[in-house]
């Protein structure tokens, strides 16, 4: 059956060539709201919606600058009406929890 194996592009754009790990993002309204990118040191939210927001991963204080930091896992743990939860943990073990408001 070919109507089964079908996918439409949406949107699309560039992303960072360090990037490892995308988490889609959703809320029970409309379904798939966007995507987290997780590349080096940093995370990303892009969606067709809104302007993409990118923050920094936070760093142990003993950390050196010059290592870099990678999401490696993530879990959803939960949505609500206009909000989606993940714990993500990075490559040294780090835990974060990742609060995303739609």
């Amino acid at each position: 059956d070919a109507g089964s194996n079908t996918m439409e592009v949406r949107y699309n754009d560039f992303i960072d060539n360090s990037s490892n790990l995308l988490i889609p993002v959703f809320n029970q309204l409309s379904g798939l709201f966007g995507v987290l990118i997780c590349a080096e040191n940093k995370i990303a939210l892009k969606s067709p919606v809104t302007d993409e927001v990118v923050l920094l991963i936070p760093r142990r204080n003993m950390l050196a600058l010059e290592q870099s930091l990678m999401i490696t896992s993530y879990v959803l743990m939960g949505i609500q009406d206009d909000m989606s939860i993940f714990f993500a943990q990075n490559d040294i073990g780090d835990l974060y929890k990742i609060t995303v408001s739609l």
